[in-house]
């Protein structure tokens, strides 16, 4: 399975382009200098194949990368700070 992953900023997203056809995606919006994680999106087509993990590892990399700060309001993402301590220099 081929995945691109990017950092859209202008459409405030992180993407995975997936076998050049399917787009999986957390959106945010920004708020004093913060990234509100508020949504994670994978096509139905590639529902429990773990993608909505693998974009929020590369989604979660960046944002340290980038050295932004980060608030996961997003339940799905919430749930997977919780069970990864790694990932809990995101707020939530």
């Amino acid at each position: 399975m081929e995945q691109v992953f990017s950092h859209k900023r202008n459409e405030q997203r992180f993407e995975l382009l997936i076998n050049n056809q399917d787009v999986a995606f957390i959106s945010y919006e920004v708020h004093n200098g913060k990234l509100y994680l508020d949504h994670t999106i994978v096509p139905e087509s590639l529902s429990g194949q773990g993608i909505g993990k693998i974009l929020a590892t590369k989604a979660f990399a960046a944002i340290q990368a980038e050295g932004l700060a980060a608030v996961a309001t997003c339940s799905y993402l919430v749930a997977l700070i919780k069970r990864n301590p790694e990932w809990q220099f995101i707020e939530i």
